[in-house]
């Protein structure tokens, strides 16, 4: 049916829409959707009327058999071969068993297929992975290594071949639910990444925190009287590479940030207490990973329901070459109080008004052995509350002077080569 007829708006159609949502703002959504869509008909028609469509469509396809020369000669230069990794999702809900992630990954002479042969069969809840998201996340991952900064079209794409059995986690049958995949974005991501670590070390980054992605919602807002539905998203950091530590605060592949807390209390009836970063949750290495975020909201309508949306609290994100994964993910309710509670990653839980809800995402995986890392860096660190003065001796092999305000070289040599150091 059509959501627009002759650029009107269908009001009955949208009528539907309206009686089956909760917040009634998302037909402004759906106004900006088409808006953004007339603006790229009205520049594509504006380039065929000066230029002609003849010109115009054979512009199109010169820049996609360029654009596939690149990536088949980009292919040519790595080794030829079959290379193996596999991850695992926590689970898909309470009492649920973890979805292994396996990938065969091969290069060929001008392709690359990416074969989840072996992958966990698709599950009973809205979680699961359809071929068109696990594409994505396949190309995004190869192009990263491959071509970062070309333009992306089907001359890139075609260079790439993905198979999964019918059937599985990551390519279900029609039918499956699939509102929740957000969740294996990270995971698609990284096992191609692990892949092609073992081809390309120089150019990738270990696993990413990921996210923890709760909606919060209730009948009725004390602000406006209605029924509200926020989403309270706190973002980790990105897995760190051969030679920079990783980013905070930053999802990976998707690049986006956290929502600022005010923005999010302005729209909903809750208070965020605090939202920082967690010390000693990076993966340690040469260099570190991102680090976890913390963020604890309170409730304050009289009652409503969380749905969590996160993952990693089983099993943290991998470290390459040596470094350490990051810590694992955590939902707390009510920290620190006699009914301290932790919720599972995927659960659906009832608050009351006063309720806080803490979000604590993964730390990111950490490059090379952390007892090559820069001491200044470690220093610096430890100086911004990142890293406590004893994992920097314990995990980084880093002594101070006694101020505290500097590396103590020798000492720092003598814990490095495995010797006792001096008391300090």
């Amino acid at each position: 049916m059509l959501l627009y007829r002759q650029g009107e708006p269908v009001t009955e159609i949208l009528r539907i829409i309206e009686g089956n949502v909760r917040v009634k703002d998302v037909l402004g959504d759906l106004h900006a959707q088409y808006a953004a869509n007339l603006t790229g008909v009205a520049r594509m028609q504006a380039l065929a009327r000066d230029y002609g469509p003849d010109m115009l469509a054979a512009c199109m396809a010169e820049i996609v058999a360029r654009s596939e020369a690149a990536m088949v000669g980009a292919i040519a230069e790595l080794p030829r071969g079959t290379w193996h990794f596999e991850d695992v999702l926590d689970d898909t809900g309470p009492d649920t068993e973890p979805v292994p992630f396996r990938l065969a990954l091969t290069v060929e002479d001008g392709r690359i297929i990416c074969d989840w042969e072996g992958t966990g069969d698709q599950r009973p809840a809205g979680i699961n992975a359809y071929m068109q998201y696990t594409r994505s996340y396949c190309i995004a991952a190869i192009k990263a290594v491959t071509l970062p900064r070309a333009a992306q079209n089907f001359g890139i794409i075609r260079c790439i071949e993905i198979r999964a059995p019918e059937g599985c986690y990551v390519n279900p049958r029609p039918g499956a639910a699939s509102g929740a995949r957000a969740v294996n974005a990270n995971r698609i991501y990284e096992v191609v990444m692990g892949a092609l670590a073992q081809i390309v070390p120089d150019r990738v980054i270990a696993a990413s925190s990921g996210f923890t992605n709760p909606k919060v919602s209730g009948m009725v807002s004390p602000h406006t009287g209605k029924p509200f539905l926020a989403w309270m998203t706190a973002i980790g950091g990105v897995g760190a590479h051969r030679h920079c530590d990783g980013q905070e605060a930053t999802t990976s592949p998707t690049n986006g940030t956290n929502t600022p807390v005010e923005v999010q209390e302005m729209n909903a009836p809750v208070f965020v207490h605090r939202m920082e970063l967690v010390p000693d949750s990076a993966g340690a290495g040469q260099f570190r990973g991102g680090m976890a975020m913390r963020k604890d909201v309170e409730l304050l309508a009289e009652n409503g329901l969380v749905t969590n949306l996160g993952d990693r609290n089983v099993t943290g994100p991998y470290g390459l070459e040596s470094g350490l994964p990051g810590t694992k993910a955590a939902t707390i309710l009510n920290p620190g109080t006699p009914g301290e509670q932790r919720l599972h990653s995927k659960g659906t839980y009832t608050l009351e008004k006063g309720d806080i809800i803490s979000l604590r995402t993964a730390g990111a995986g950490g490059f090379g052995d952390p007892a090559l890392r820069d001491p200044d860096a470690v220093l610096r660190d430890v100086a911004h509350g990142l890293v406590s003065r004893e994992a920097a001796r314990t995990v980084y092999k880093v002594a101070f002077a006694p101020a505290g305000n500097a590396v103590d070289r020798a000492a720092t040599r003598l814990l490095r080569e495995g010797a006792p150091s001096p008391a300090k």
